[in-house]
C-alpha cells in the first residue's frame, strides 16, 4: 500500500461522492466556494493509493466569537475504513489547524461504526454532542409511487395536500428574485417561533447565487392570487433533493401553504431522477420540546419518512482554548432556541 495526501480537483471529489448514498453536498466543491464566499477558507485534499483515490475531506476554516476550527461537515469520507488510509487525512487537519493557530478540528461524519470511531479516538479526537448540522433528519424514498407516497402520509397530512391544492394554492419555482420573498418570510417566521438565524448577512442570497449557477439549488414559491405564503431553498444533488431551508407566512392561516410546498418539491425531486427526498432535520425520538428541531419534527414527520440519526460529532483540541469554547457551548446551547441552517 503507497498511501498519498494531496490536493484534489473538482473533478476527482465530484465523482467519488456519486459513491456514496444520500449523496453529501456539503463536502461538494460547490458548498466549497459558496464557503469561500462567506470568507471561510476552504481546504480539499485527498488520499490516495498509489493513483486510487480512497478518501477524500473538504475542510472549511471557520471564526466563531470564543474560538475558531476547523470543520468537516459529512465527512471525512473514506471507502473501506482501515487505520492506514484514515492517518493521512487526519495528521493535515491537525496540521492545517495548528498552522493556522485554530483551536480544535471538527470532523460530523454521518454514518459511521464503531471500528471507525475508534481509529478517531486513537488519533487523539473525542466524542461531543454538539452538532452544527441536524443529528436526525427523515428520508423519504422518492422510488416509491406518487400514490404510495401520499398513502405514506398521515390522514390529516395527505388531506391538507388535496385541501391547499384544491382551495387554488400554486407552486411554482423561482429565481434570484424571489429571495427576498423567502427573505422576507424566513424574518417572519424567526418572530413567530421566537429562535434566531444565526447567519452571516447576504448568506442565502449568496448561497442561492453560488448553488443556482451551479445547477443544484432552486428557490420554490408558494402562493396564493399572487401572494407569497411559503419558500423554500432546496438542494438537488448526487442522489438525494434535500429540503434546505424553509419559511411561510400567517397571513392566510387556514391555507396551509407548506403541506403543498413539501409535496410539490418531492414531486420535482421524483420528476427529476432522485433517489430520496431529505426533510434536513428532526428532533431525535422521545427528544422533548426544548429541543431546538421540536417545533418542525412533527409537520416533517407527518410524511411519512424514516427517521435517521447520525454518528456524533468528534473534536480533536489543538490549542488550550478548545476547554473554553466547550464550555462555552455547555451554557448556550440549552438556553437558546438555535435555526441551525449550515
Amino acid at each position: 500500500m503507497s498511501l498519498s495526501c494531496k490536493e484534489i480537483d473538482k473533478e476527482d471529489l465530484e465523482y467519488f461522492l456519486g459513491d456514496f448514498p444520500h449523496t453529501p453536498f456539503l463536502q461538494s466543491f460547490a458548498w466549497g466556494q459558496f464557503q469561500k464566499q462567506i470568507e471561510n477558507k476552504v481546504y480539499r485534499f485527498g488520499v490516495f493509493d498509489s493513483e486510487k483515490l480512497v478518501g477524500v475531506v473538504s475542510a472549511q476554516k471557520v471564526k466563531a466569537k470564543f474560538a475558531s476550527f476547523l470543520y468537516v461537515p459529512w465527512g471525512p469520507l473514506i471507502k473501506d475504513w482501515e487505520k492506514q488510509k484514515v492517518e493521512p487525512l487526519l495528521n493535515k487537519l491537525a496540521k492545517i489547524a495548528k498552522e493556522d493557530n485554530l483551536d480544535f478540528v471538527r470532523l460530523e461524519p454521518r454514518v459511521i461504526g464503531g471500528s471507525e470511531a475508534e481509529i478517531l479516538e486513537r488519533g487523539g479526537f473525542r466524542q461531543s454532542r454538539f452538532f452544527t448540522q441536524p443529528e436526525c433528519t427523515s428520508i423519504m424514498n422518492l422510488s416509491k409511487s406518487e400514490e404510495e407516497l401520499l398513502s405514506a402520509m398521515s390522514d390529516s397530512t395527505r388531506y391538507n395536500v388535496g385541501m391547499v391544492e384544491r382551495k387554488g394554492v400554486k407552486v411554482r419555482i423561482g429565481n434570484s428574485e424571489d429571495i427576498g420573498i423567502f427573505e422576507k418570510l424566513l424574518k417572519e417566521t424567526a418572530s413567530r417561533h421566537q429562535f434566531t438565524v444565526d447567519i452571516k448577512p447576504g448568506y442565502y442570497r449568496k448561497q442561492y447565487e453560488i448553488l443556482s449557477e451551479k445547477g443544484i439549488m432552486k428557490v420554490l414559491v408558494a402562493e396564493y392570487n399572487g401572494q407569497p405564503l411559503a419558500a423554500a431553498l432546496v438542494v438537488f444533488y448526487g442522489d438525494t433533493a434535500t429540503y434546505l431551508h424553509a419559511a411561510s407566512s400567517r397571513t392566510q392561516p387556514k391555507l396551509r401553504a407548506p403541506y403543498l410546498l413539501v409535496w410539490k418539491v418531492m414531486l420535482e425531486g421524483k420528476k427529476r431522477g432522485f433517489k430520496y427526498f431529505d426533510f434536513w432535520g428532526v428532533a431525535p425520538e422521545n427528544a422533548g420540546e426544548n429541543h431546538p428541531w421540536s417545533g418542525v419534527t412533527s409537520f416533517k414527520m407527518s410524511f411519512g419518512g424514516e427517521r435517521i440519526c447520525y454518528s456524533p460529532v468528534f473534536d480533536l483540541p489543538t490549542s488550550n482554548k478548545y476547554l473554553f469554547a466547550k464550555f462555552i457551548e455547555n451554557i448556550r446551547k440549552p438556553v437558546r432556541k438555535i435555526l441551525r441552517l449550515s
